[in-house]
């Protein structure tokens, strides 16, 4: 399964609005990521800021894309996360991308 939002977002999500960086490697940060990496293997999706800015121009989120950035590449570093950049690449290209990452079956252990 592919999802778009799950436990690492909500982490995300309460760095950004606590405006508390020691979330991602305190209790919390620690407890959420373990949960979400109970439920299979995790791929960070990922854009460059002005790329992001450009997908997003005149949104509600465009004026806070650099710390949501950070926010993200941080936990994505912590906790050793694969990442994609979709920056200069067409979906198919980040599809197979993906495939090598997660391998033929689909990332089960």
């Amino acid at each position: 399964m592919i999802g778009e939002r799950g436990l690492v977002d909500f982490l995300a999500w309460l760095t950004f609005t606590l405006r508390d960086p020691k979330l991602i490697s305190g209790l919390v940060g620690r407890t959420l990521v373990s949960l979400a990496k109970r439920t299979g293997k995790h791929v960070y999706v990922r854009a460059k800021l002005e790329v992001l800015r450009s997908r997003r121009r005149g949104g509600a989120e465009e004026f806070t894309l650099g710390i949501q950035l950070a926010v993200y590449d941080a936990i994505a570093k912590a906790y050793g996360f694969p990442a994609i950049d979709t920056s200069w690449r067409n979906a198919r290209e980040c599809f197979l991308e993906l495939l090598k990452m997660v391998g033929s079956n689909g990332g089960d252990e």
